[in-house]
């Protein structure tokens, strides 16, 4: 219905920052004649027109965020955190109500709650809310429309964890400076009337806690998640193979939501293959077996992905949550989604379809990516070199391509090796090292306390002559995940000692840019929320898997101890994660 639209830039659109917003309800059958009347452009940005949403809002446990808007109090505000799906990008968001009905909208990649509190300082003269903590979850596809001074949102299949929208409706969102749109007289041309109080966040707390002010447009448009459990249900993956080899792919067919087709398959790991789940990459081929793109679950268009087994990881969610917190600080971290998997027609468990870490537009950007690893593990990968300080093995990362002219593989160890020089040395290392990719690194591995971090899986890009760390990797040994090592526990540091990172935080002006991007951050709400996302996204499956792979009840590798059930097991990854936060927090502010 668009594809007739002319085009706009995302650099072309009108921030609108202060405006008046109203939202109407359609059928999705008079959406044309809507377009009809309309002369707008559509926001395009890579030949896309729809783009994914999703948005995580925080309230107080008593919901005085979602009160205040249903009771229409002045100078109430929302605040969330928001991912565009196609890009990996977030933003931190917080939305404040003015005079006469008008939203101020202010936002940032960088921070959450800190962000917050400057802005209700600044605008209101008080602080946020005590007790802030993430409270609903929506996702929702989005067409965006725009004419001079005006704004038109165009959102359907809205999802939120309790219900979603019927698939016969879509809201209509305008927003402008004086709230008399040209949408907004096209659309009283059509019969639709504003919904009062019908915001995202409202209507999602409406669905768990009912109230009168809700419930016509609850009833109206929405349908409770009991009445369409297919809609929340967790996607399939199902693969047809031959033995899958450890190295070089074999053919295979897979079918799942948004694809089907030909694929190559083989194990992955390297610890991992001891156990009896494997992982696995595969990569997408047309019918002549050549390498396909394709955008799986909403994920951007890629051919090579990653089939994350998480067999030693009992909560099947460590790598999850730690990429979800990268993201939330603004970090590309690779993209995932938890799959139940078959395999030659029997359930073969949970897994976590992820990104593979590589080069590219969505994913990792640079000239060149490598990886520091483990002397055992870069005698199999790709060519490496080693530093010439410490002499550690670094691998240069090319699924496309396994040879290098001493020529190219010259131009990519020398600034690699510059930075280690100049990091032993007396001379600075800032010209070789992005000190802000470094700092956000090292604070989220310590974090985690991740055990490989510095010395395997530890990626980091070439761009522009500079050293680049990330995105983060495998994080199977982390949050307590352990049963020796320094990893195990949630106080102390992890990676003073360790070669790279450990000369790092013998910098003075490195541990004052740590303390200060600590103290800009509020972790906790980030970490906590991503637990949540998971364990609901896990919900009903988990315990098919662990049917499947019956081993909640005995000791597995790294972990010493058998907690019983997938629910201590998340218990246990939460109490661990909230310790470690509490005891970094007083260390760095």
């Amino acid at each position: 219905m668009w594809s007739s639209l002319d085009p706009i830039g995302l650099d072309e659109l009108d921030e609108l920052q202060d405006r008046v917003d109203a939202k109407y309800v359609l059928p999705i059958n008079a959406l044309p004649a809507l377009l009809d009347r309309l002369d707008h452009r559509v926001l395009e940005i890579d030949g896309r027109r729809v783009f994914g949403y999703r948005s995580t809002y925080f309230d107080t446990p008593e919901l005085r965020l979602f009160r205040d808007h249903v009771q229409q109090r002045r100078r109430r505000y929302k605040c969330r955190s928001r991912e565009y799906v196609d890009t990996g990008l977030r933003m931190f968001e917080v939305k404040l109500k003015g005079p006469r009905g008008r939203t101020v909208k202010y936002r940032t990649e960088q921070g959450t709650f800190a962000f917050l509190d400057e802005t209700l300082r600044r605008e209101y003269d008080r602080a946020p809310d005590p007790g802030l903590r993430p409270a609903l979850d929506v996702a929702y596809e989005r067409v965006t429309l725009a004419a001079p001074g005006e704004r038109v949102t165009l959102d359907f299949d809205l999802r939120f964890s309790d219900g979603r929208m019927r698939p016969d409706r879509l809201v209509v969102e305008t927003k402008s400076a004086n709230g008399n749109a040209r949408a907004d007289k096209a659309l009283r041309e059509l019969g639709a009337r504003p919904e009062p109080g019908f915001s995202k966040y409202c209507l999602g707390i409406g669905l768990k806690h009912p109230r009168a002010t809700l419930r016509r447009a609850l009833a109206l448009h929405f349908v409770a998640l009991a009445m369409a459990p297919a809609a929340h249900a967790m996607p399939s993956m199902k693969i047809n193979s031959g033995p899958i080899p450890n190295e070089k792919k074999t053919s295979a067919t897979l079918r799942m939501p948004g694809y089907s087709g030909k694929i190559g398959i083989e194990v992955r790991g390297q610890s991992s293959q001891q156990f009896a789940k494997k992982s696995f990459a595969i990569e997408l081929r047309d019918d002549r077996g050549e390498d396909r793109k394709a955008p799986l679950l909403g994920m951007p268009e890629d051919g090579d992905w990653v089939l994350y087994a998480g067999a030693n990881d009992k909560t099947l969610m460590r790598n999850v949550v730690a990429y979800a917190t990268a993201r939330a600080l603004g970090r590309y971290a690779p993209r995932t989604r938890f799959v139940k998997l078959h395999l030659n027609g029997r359930y073969h468990g949970v897994y976590v379809l992820t990104e593979r870490v590589e080069l590219g537009k969505e994913r990792v950007q640079g000239d060149a990516l490598l990886e520091f690893t483990f002397p055992f593990q870069a005698r199999s990968k790709n060519p490496s070199f080693r530093g010439p300080v410490r002499g550690r093995p670094i691998v240069w990362e090319d699924p496309e391509r396994k040879d290098l002219s001493s020529k190219e593989a010259n131009a990519i160890a020398a600034p690699v090796r510059a930075a280690e020089r100049a990091l032993y040395g007396r001379g600075s290392w800032r010209p070789h090292i992005d000190e802000a990719a470094a700092v956000d690194y090292v604070l989220l591995q310590e974090l985690f306390k991740n055990q490989d971090a510095f010395l395997g899986s530890t990626y980091v890009a070439l761009s522009g002559g500079k050293l680049v760390f990330g995105p983060l990797w495998d994080f199977d040994i982390a949050g307590g995940n352990a049963g020796s090592g320094a990893s195990q526990y949630s106080s102390g540091w992890l990676l003073k000692r360790r070669h790279w990172s450990g000369r790092l935080w013998q910098d003075p002006g490195f541990e004052r840019a740590l303390r200060e991007r600590w103290a800009a951050l509020d972790l906790r709400a980030a970490v906590q929320g991503a637990i949540d996302e998971a364990s609901r996204d896990l919900r009903g499956e988990v315990g098919r898997n662990f049917t499947r792979w019956p081993v909640l009840h005995r000791p597995l590798w790294p972990a010493t101890q058998a907690r019983g059930s997938h629910g201590a097991e998340v218990d246990f990854l939460r109490r661990w994660m909230s310790r470690r936060i509490a005891w970094m927090d007083r260390q760095l502010r």
